[in-house]
């Protein structure tokens, strides 16, 4: 029996997570925000609100890491209220704990002014990270490995250093791309002639470009990680920079 099971039963979600969460103040004036009380409760059967009491604390136990502090001030503010109840609710409907800490992640750093440019930009990073799949997230991180690893990449240079001209983004994918394929196949069990279409499917989120676009040639199905993806990574990883 887990601790938030020991906590008494006649309580909805949110009167027994606040007893949970008792001696934080910061949270139970966040779980005063949670939408489901009691007339949501009694619209769902027993093990669907058990399912959803699980992602909830899942989602407040990632926000009780780390090295940034929420305080009451800033929860008070419309827009981080804006912010909690848009990746709670996300949260709750994802089913892999992994991505419900995720979201728990982005919203700690909406705090932090230099993250997102406005209200807008974090509505849209809440939507991409909703539409892929944890594996999706995991493939991408994949394709990142192999592109850090690549001495020639662009992210490897030095600033200001000249690339070479036959270093083309093509170029450079070709290199490593037929092991990228392979070790997809491997780490997700994924039948050869799936992976591009999974890749492909990718570019609805604007962090994986496809080569081919941009350089018609031999090689078609290359791609890459766009600025956007290196951006977002920094905000949705854990302090060991995994996405668990």
């Amino acid at each position: 029996m887990s601790d938030l099971e020991k906590v008494d039963k006649s309580l909805n979600l949110v009167g027994r997570l606040s007893k949970y969460y008792s001696k934080k103040p910061v949270f139970k004036a966040l779980l005063k925000l949670v939408p489901g009380g009691s007339s949501l409760d009694t619209l769902l059967s027993h093990r669907g609100q058990e399912i959803k009491e699980e992602r909830t604390k899942a989602f407040f136990d990632e926000l009780d890491k780390g090295n940034i502090e929420l305080t009451e001030e800033i929860i008070d503010s419309e827009d981080f209220i804006h912010c909690f109840i848009i990746t709670l609710k996300a949260a709750q409907e994802s089913r892999q704990r992994e991505k419900i800490r995720i979201f728990a992640r982005l919203l700690k750093f909406s705090i932090k002014p230099e993250c997102f440019s406005d209200i807008n930009e974090f509505e849209e990073t809440v939507k991409i990270i909703e539409e892929l799949s944890y594996r999706e997230i995991l493939i991408l991180r994949l394709l990142e490995d192999f592109e850090k690893n690549n001495p020639d990449h662009p992210i490897k240079q030095i600033p200001e250093t000249p690339i070479k001209e036959d270093l083309t983004p093509l170029n450079i994918a070709i290199k490593y791309w037929d092991t990228f394929i392979k070790q997809v196949q491997i780490d997700f069990n994924i039948p050869e002639d799936e992976v591009p279409n999974i890749l492909n499917r990718l570019t609805r989120s604007g962090l994986y470009g496809i080569i081919s676009n941009m350089w018609k040639g031999k090689y078609r199905n290359q791609g890459y990680l766009t600025a956007i993806y290196y951006n977002l990574k920094n905000v949705i990883q854990d302090e060991n920079g995994n996405f668990e």
